[in-house]
């Protein structure tokens, strides 16, 4: 029996797409393994596990159906279209954001975390050489998959996990131009360690 279904995380999608055309981006460095449904072991950083942190009062709260991320004070936090929080990393010396973190949450019709990567995975929009699933990591107690797309002109790590029946994912998108990869995952793991549900 087959069934549609439609996913908020391709909101994202579509957000991502729009901030590619503004020439921030979605690419990173992937690993050698080959691209799969399965997780699977990276030799390249990505954010550690780990549980909910508490970050100081002044940082900024991103939350949508009852979940929850933090950003620190020198990240900018908007809510766009009444939809999507989008996470700005902080402003550099020219007062330029390397990129950002698009946070959606909503009700979701996947029926577990591996349909829910799968289908994230096979619908990832841009321009990479490689896209597959890293290894699944734990934020605030609870399992989120992570998809990486490997290509030259930016950076893309998306962090999806189901919570009951609610869908929360984030789509982060950098400029390799300006940052390295250290940043990147240093800024992501920033703000996932905070997850709240």
């Amino acid at each position: 029996m087959s069934r549609s279904r439609t996913y908020p995380l391709f909101k994202s999608m579509a957000a991502l797409a729009a901030l590619a055309a503004l020439g921030v981006g979605l690419t990173a460095c992937g690993n050698e393994n080959p691209s799969g449904t399965e997780p699977t072991g990276s030799g390249a950083a990505s954010p550690s596990e780990t549980t909910s942190t508490e970050p100081a009062s002044e940082w900024k709260v991103a939350e949508l159906e009852g979940m929850q991320f933090k950003a620190p004070p020198d990240w900018s936090v908007s809510l766009e279209d009444g939809v999507s929080y989008v996470m700005g990393s902080p402003k550099d010396e020219q007062g330029y954001r390397a990129g950002r973190g698009i946070f959606n949450a909503g009700s979701s019709l996947a029926l577990s975390l591996d349909e829910l990567a799968t289908t994230s995975r096979d619908n990832v929009i841009g321009d990479y050489s490689k896209v597959e699933r890293l290894k699944d990591v734990t934020f605030g107690g609870t399992t989120f998959f992570h998809i990486r797309g490997s290509g030259e002109a930016q950076t893309y790590d998306l962090y999806g996990a189901l919570v009951g029946d609610v869908e929360v994912s984030v789509a982060w998108s950098f400029n390799p131009d300006l940052a390295t990869q250290k940043q990147i995952d240093g800024w992501i793991n920033q703000v996932m360690p905070t997850f709240k549900a």
